[in-house]
This record gives C-alpha cells, structure tokens and sequence, in this order.
C-alpha cells in the first residue's frame, strides 16, 4: 500500500498545503536528513505529526502546530501556545498567549501577557523581557538581534 493510499485510509491529510500558507517552505534536505523527522498533519480538524514512512507517531490532538526544529514543536492547545518533544511529550505546558519562531540554538521565544520569555530546550527559562522587547527572532550563532523602542542590540545565550 502506498503512503498516499494509507493516509487516505487513515483519514488523515497532509498539513504542507496549511504549512505552506504560513510561510513554511518546501522541505529541504537540511530538514529531511533525519529518519525521525516529524510531518504535520491534519485529521478532522486536529494537527499532529507522521513520520517518513507516514505512520502516526503523535496524535492529532493540537489546534495548530509548528514544524519541528531541534526535536522541539510549538503547538497550540485552546488559546495558549506550549512546546513538545520528538515523542508529544509536553515539554513546556500551554500556558503562552504567543510564541515567536522555531528553535534555533536551544531557545525559543513565549509570550505570556505583555511579557517575553526566552526557554531554552528542557523548559527552563533563560531569561525574560517586558513589553518593550518587541517581535523577538531566532538566535543564530549565540546572538539574537532585537529592538527597544527605535535602538537594537543583542542577545547572547
């Protein structure tokens, strides 16, 4: 049986078309190097994730998903954003109103209420920043760019 033809039996939907319209690109080989990567799919309203060989490894259970990075995902339960590992376990509870990008160097931006908190990969935090950190973005090489008000400057992890 093909993989289409299984997912198709499954009830379950490819979510790259979804992935796509929120700026998702196509896969890469960067991104499909290894064997346990993880494909967000949708099943009767849900998301979740197959594997390269299509079969279900986490139930679709979430209202929005982001692609893995660093064997993390964001995923949002409700209204609150929260953080899962490789196998749907829960790593950071869905108690963040808004989240900024994947994870890139351990880290990964949540927000809760006008506040910013970085945590890193085990869901601890590194650090946190009020409202006047706007839109934070990856890290990249130890360093994150960022703004307050109209001056920038970095971050370091």
């Amino acid at each position: 049986m093909q993989r289409r033809e299984f997912l198709k039996l499954a009830g379950l939907v490819p979510a790259f078309p979804y992935g796509l319209s929120q700026g998702w690109s196509k896969p890469t080989e960067d991104s499909l190097a290894g064997p346990d990567y993880r494909y967000p799919i949708r099943s009767k309203g849900k998301y979740g994730f197959i594997n390269r060989q299509g079969e279900l490894v986490i139930d679709p259970i979430f209202d929005e998903v982001e692609k893995f990075s660093e064997d993390r995902a964001c995923v949002r339960i409700g209204e609150n954003w929260g953080v899962i590992d490789e196998f749907g376990h829960m790593i950071i509870e869905p108690l963040f109103m808004d989240h900024s990008c994947v994870f890139k160097d351990g880290r990964v931006w949540l927000r809760e209420g006008r506040t910013w908190a970085c945590m890193d990969r085990d869901g601890r935090m590194a650090s946190r920043f009020n409202s006047l950190l706007h839109d934070p973005v990856n890290f990249s090489n130890g360093l994150m760019p960022f703004r307050q008000g109209w001056l920038w400057g970095y971050l370091s992890t």
